[in-house]
C-alpha cells in the first residue's frame, strides 16, 4: 500500500547506519575528525564558511561536512567535540526525504549556493499506532 511518503518529490526508501561519537578535548584534534576531502560549511565564532579541508583554523563550533553517501556532524559543547557518522545504506528500514534549500553561505563571485539535505524517517509504535517519526537530516553536498 502506498502512503503519503511516495507522493513527495524526492523521497525514497534506504537504510541509515549512525556511529558515534568520537570525542576530541583539543582543538586540533577537533579539526581531526572532519574528513580530509568533501563538501561542507563549518561554523567558526566568528564567521560561518564554506568547508575548505585545507584551512583548519579558528575556534571551531559545528559543522558539517559530506563525502559521498557519508556526513560527519560535528558539535562543541562545553569544551569537548562530539562528531558523529552519518552513513546512508541500502535498505527500507528508514524513508528520506531529499531536499534543497538556498544557503545564505557567500561563494567566489557572489553567487549563494544550493544545499542538499536529506532528512530521514522511520516507523515507530505510539499508542498502538505505527507513526512516522523523524530521524534526523544530514548536509549531502553543495550543487550549482
Amino acid at each position: 500500500m502506498k502512503d503519503w511518503f511516495d507522493k513527495l518529490e524526492g523521497a525514497g526508501t534506504c537504510g541509515l547506519r549512525v556511529t558515534g561519537p568520537q570525542e576530541a578535548t583539543t582543538l586540533e584534534a577537533a579539526w581531526a575528525l572532519l574528513p580530509k576531502q568533501g563538501d561542507g560549511w563549518v561554523c567558526r565564532t566568528a564567521s560561518v564558511d564554506i568547508y575548505d579541508p585545507g584551512t583548519r583554523t579558528g575556534l571551531l563550533l559545528h559543522a558539517e561536512v559530506a563525502d559521498g553517501s557519508r556526513t560527519v556532524v560535528l558539535r562543541c559543547d562545553d569544551g569537548t567535540w562530539r562528531a558523529w557518522t552519518w552513513e546512508e545504506t541500502e535498505g527500507t528500514d528508514h524513508r528520506v526525504v531529499r531536499e534543497k534549500y538556498l544557503s545564505s553561505a557567500p561563494r567566489k563571485g557572489g553567487q549563494s549556493p544550493v544545499m542538499a539535505v536529506a532528512t530521514y524517517w522511520n516507523l515507530r509504535r505510539d499508542g498502538g499506532l505505527d507513526v512516522w517519526c523523524p530521524v534526523g537530516s544530514r548536509f549531502c553536498g553543495w550543487e550549482e
